[in-house]
């Protein structure tokens, strides 16, 4: 945003004005219209950067296309997941980062969500998901598959009764090799009634092993649970789309077998 100030000087101005305006609305007790200001102040905010989301934020209106399946691979994992699960370790909000020896490039927005969480009686130690990057010659081919530049991976586990609450997801540096910066899971094993992904206000269940799952996550808070008695494994990949994954983007119903 500070570096777009002098293409967004007319809208940041804009913004400015309103201030005056919502005070002697609120002084005035008109609390329709300062409503209305805030919305359009809101609409003027999300354009000035890309780290700003467009999602609605609204939950009374139902989101039905938040998240896309785009196709499956075939093939046998069992025994790779097998051997991950040996080396999945406990991942909460306070170790997700420096447990890998990663500083969380979201910083002050970090640091917000692990408040929320207090703030609404959560405990920041809980554990989120088990967190593994062992895998075995099937799930890269997976990552192979997709084409990604410069891409990587990470086994997200979850064990019942572990959440992820609702959170945004912090790509950008990713966008700094240029292009568009993606992320997808694959579903590992299939569904299990109790297990739940939350993109936007809709929740994604009934998945088979070998789904395709993306989002966009610049946009949409998301979260997981795990309430069945079973694993919830998934493979989370993040990189840069090439045409080999815009292709896989444009044909959702395609079958990719693994050897």
């Amino acid at each position: 945003m500070v570096e777009n100030l002098n293409k967004n000087r007319i809208l940041i101005n804009e913004l400015s004005h309103f201030v005056n305006e919502g005070l002697e609305l609120l002084k005035s007790g008109d609390i329709q219209n300062f409503g209305k200001l805030l919305h359009e102040s809101w609409k003027i905010k999300k354009s000035l950067g890309k780290e700003i989301s467009n999602y609605h934020f609204d939950k009374s209106l139902k989101d039905t296309d938040a998240y896309q399946k785009c196709g499956r691979f075939v093939g046998d994992w069992k025994d790779e997941l097998e051997e991950s699960y040996k080396t999945m370790t406990s991942i909460t909000w306070n170790n997700r980062w420096d447990k890998h020896g990663k500083k969380d490039p979201r910083g002050n927005l970090s640091e917000n969500e692990i408040k929320d969480i207090i703030d609404a009686g959560g405990d920041p130690e809980m554990s989120m998901y088990q967190g593994s990057y062992d895998i075995g010659p099937v799930m890269q081919q997976m990552i192979d598959t997709l084409g990604m530049d410069g891409s990587r991976h990470k086994l997200h586990i979850q064990v019942p009764g572990e959440v992820v609450t609702m959170h945004m997801d912090k790509h950008y540096e990713k966008e700094t090799q240029g292009g568009e910066a993606r992320r997808f899971l694959i579903a590992l094993e299939d569904w299990e009634p109790g297990q739940i992904l939350v993109f936007g206000n809709q929740i994604c269940e009934r998945w088979t092993a070998g789904d395709i799952i993306t989002w966009e996550w610049k946009d949409m808070p998301h979260g997981t649970a795990n309430c069945s008695l079973y694993k919830r494994p998934m493979l989370a990949i993040t990189g840069v789309v090439t045409e080999t994954t815009q292709n896989i983007l444009d044909n959702s119903k395609l079958r990719y077998n693994l050897e």
